[in-house]
């Protein structure tokens, strides 16, 4: 039964990760596919740099919630080990959604939704070398691999048991793993720089 009920909670994880919002909002607001511009991936950074401040919010919130929804439907399916099972569905749901053809994003903002659930303390660290590490050197994508490298060092500090460990280990195995062409590009030193974009695509921009 145990058993059960964490396939179910890896089920309702990954399927609540599917809910890709980067898609969801550029289609309805747009009618475009996200992933067809920029940087051709669903993530947050992308449809901020396609879509604008205004448009990326509702990505980030919906993003971040589908993480929170994912953590409490596997505590309370299957208590910790449901919640820890949620933490790590969820996230492959992002970056493999099922409702649209297996290409999402790279699971940096929904991670640390999911981190925030678990222990906020680490979460407060994770983000803090997020934007550290973004003011000092303007890349988004090192920020994110930062942060999931210095996850499981945190819960070693305060979880050392090794479900948790486990876990944090795949999280962060998979979100670097995702990050791994802008790994090359940032050794070739062609990787971009993030910037204030008060541009963004518009529907007449999309119909032109």
């Amino acid at each position: 039964m145990k058993i059960l009920m964490l396939v179910l909670s890896a089920l309702v994880a990954y399927l609540l990760g599917s809910l890709n919002f980067g898609v969801i909002v550029s289609r309805l607001a747009l009618n475009i596919d996200i992933r067809d511009h920029g940087s051709g991936n669903a993530g947050t950074t992308n449809a901020y740099r396609v879509m604008g401040p205004k448009l990326a919010k509702f990505v980030i919130l919906g993003d971040a919630l589908k993480g929170v929804l994912a953590y409490l439907a596997g505590s309370w399916l299957a208590g910790e080990y449901g919640a820890l099972t949620a933490m790590f569905f969820v996230l492959v749901g992002h970056a493999l959604p099922v409702f649209f053809k297996f290409r999402g994003g790279k699971c940096a903002l929904t991670a640390a939704a999911v981190v925030g659930m678990f222990d906020w303390r680490i979460m407060l660290i994770i983000v803090s070398v997020f934007v550290i590490t973004i003011v000092i050197t303007k890349y988004v994508s090192l920020g994110s691999i930062m942060g999931a490298a210095v996850f499981p060092v945190m819960v070693f500090v305060w979880h050392a048991n090794l479900p948790c460990i486990l876990t944090a280990l795949a999280m962060s195995f998979l979100v670097i793993f995702l990050h791994r062409k802008n790994i090359k590009r940032l050794i070739a030193g062609t990787e971009s720089k993030f910037k204030v974009n008060k541009t963004n695509l518009t529907r007449e921009d999309k119909e032109k």
